[in-house]
């Protein structure tokens, strides 16, 4: 037990669970305050917390493993998809769905399309995906505190999943946001402070560090005969559709203050993720992995054995506090999502309109802890590599719900029935290949994407157009 180490990350755990307790007001005051912080974050808060949501355990140790394992492209590759998406969700989402209003993503598909079938649908595909998705952080988290502090695997799996569901429970939005705005710079120091101490070993040459991974390994800077180019295409599109549909990633702009908030948050988000992440937190640590290391047993591992070459104790600390930040940041808002999916998009919505706040937040609450709880029981036996499982969720996402939503905002024509089907559509076709194994690792979203976009074009076009009320409703929110 490295009693630094451990100290740091005592500090960092009261500090995240105090201010989940400081905003626990915000879980009685109104639906605004819990789900969307009132409306009130401004631009700087709310970019380095969708930096930080959006960061996760894949983000720092599965996509740099990926890499890893299957050349440098595929780490390039979900770098330039984020960005890609990043850019396309502030130029076609931000403004017009902070000018919807709402609480959710699935607010804006009954008040774009009308009905309470679309929301079931995207409640339900939500609730799957997010809970998948938390399992993969939970085995970062546990990793981290078994590699660093010497715990068991399973006790680092069930404390850190205990804190993340603690304060989301107690503070909802507010809390998130500012522990996701902390937790973001922390991210961000953690990735620049590595690449710089690895830059400084080489003369701070970007072209000697790669010349001398190139050495090592002549194959680092190729991609493995295991992937095809579908396989990159299939993972950086996953990111660009991800970013731009994903419910997590889509509450954030309701929290902001109005549009122009919106589009500057996730302009910093592209800044923080792309330049300074996917520079030196890919690119440098892959690189002294590769110089460095003998090869490792599970490559989720190498981030924490790269930093633990580089870094003192009270720096490991504050590392293992930003890893342990990036798998929070993620968690949190996932379980957030969840809850708002089941209490505001079908408790309230569907099961009892009309139900007061206090009603909706304890169902909300008592979703989050067992979807919590039960992601922790199966996070107990480690899955497989952290970055393969989430590009796998975040391709089914995408083929999900993103054309629903960019057509339901730039196509007027898109009616209630093409973004239903558009959406059961991509998703079934995105289950189908990869648990068929018909296509190669990564491709389903490609297939998954393709059959939304072209069953909700014709489903759309085959049906009565929407009325003159929904498409001057459509006009005002592009305006």
């Amino acid at each position: 037990m490295h009693g630094v180490e451990l100290g740091v990350v005592i500090l960092y755990f009261l500090t995240m669970l105090l201010i989940g307790w400081w905003f626990r007001w915000a879980s009685t005051r109104s639906e605004a305050s819990f789900w969307v912080a009132e409306r009130s974050v401004g631009a700087l808060v709310n970019g380095v917390a969708i930096f930080s949501a959006i960061g996760s355990a894949a983000t720092f140790m599965g996509f740099v493993a990926v890499g890893y394992v299957y050349g440098l492209p595929m780490s390039l590759a979900c770098a330039a998809g984020a960005a890609v998406g990043y850019a396309f969700a502030l130029i076609s989402f931000a403004g017009p769905l902070r000018r919807l209003g709402g609480f959710t993503l699935g607010d804006f598909f009954e008040m774009r399309y009308g009905g309470q079938a679309i929301r079931i649908v995207y409640s339900l595909i939500t609730v799957v995906f997010f809970f998948v998705y938390l399992i993969p952080q939970l085995k970062g988290g546990g990793l981290v505190l078994q590699y660093l502090l010497g715990l068991p695997y399973w006790q680092g799996v069930i404390l850190i999943g205990f804190v993340y569901v603690i304060y989301v429970v107690l503070g909802g939005m507010l809390a998130i946001t500012w522990t996701d705005f902390i937790q973001g710079l922390l991210m961000f120091l953690f990735a620049v402070g590595l690449g710089a101490f690895i830059l400084a070993e080489f003369g701070g040459s970007i072209g000697n560090v790669l010349q001398s991974a190139v050495a090592a390994d002549p194959h680092f800077a190729y991609l493995s005969p295991k992937m095809s180019f579908w396989s990159v295409l299939g993972f950086a599109l996953s990111m660009v559709f991800f970013m731009g549909a994903s419910p997590h990633v889509v509450m954030r702009q309701y929290t902001v203050r109005n549009p122009h908030a919106g589009r500057v948050s996730v302009l910093i988000a592209v800044i923080m993720m792309d330049i300074f992440v996917g520079l030196f937190a890919y690119t440098m640590i892959l690189a002294a992995a590769k110089i460095h290391l003998p090869p490792l047993k599970d490559p989720d591992f190498i981030t924490l054995a790269v930093m633990d070459r580089y870094f003192s104790p009270i720096l490991k600390g504050l590392s293992v506090a930003a890893i342990l930040a990036a798998i929070q940041s993620t968690t949190d808002a996932m379980l957030l999502a969840i809850g708002a999916a089941v209490g505001h998009d079908i408790y309230k919505r569907l099961i009892r309109p009309g139900a007061e706040a206090k009603s909706v937040f304890w169902v909300a609450r008592v979703v989050m802890l067992v979807a919590g709880i039960l992601a922790i029981i199966i996070a107990l036996r480690p899955p497989g590599l952290i970055g393969v499982i989430v590009g796998l969720i975040t391709g089914g996402i995408g083929a999900s719900f993103f054309f629903p939503l960019w057509l339901g905002i730039w196509w007027e024509r898109t009616t209630r029935a093409g973004a239903l089907a558009g959406m059961v559509g991509g998703f079934v076709a995105f289950v189908v290949f990869q648990l068929g194994g018909l296509v190669p690792l990564f491709t389903a979203a490609l297939v998954g994407v393709a059959a939304s976009l072209v069953v909700t074009v014709v489903v759309s076009l085959l049906t009565a157009p929407a009325t003159d009320e929904v498409r001057q409703l459509v006009k005002q929110i592009r305006a």
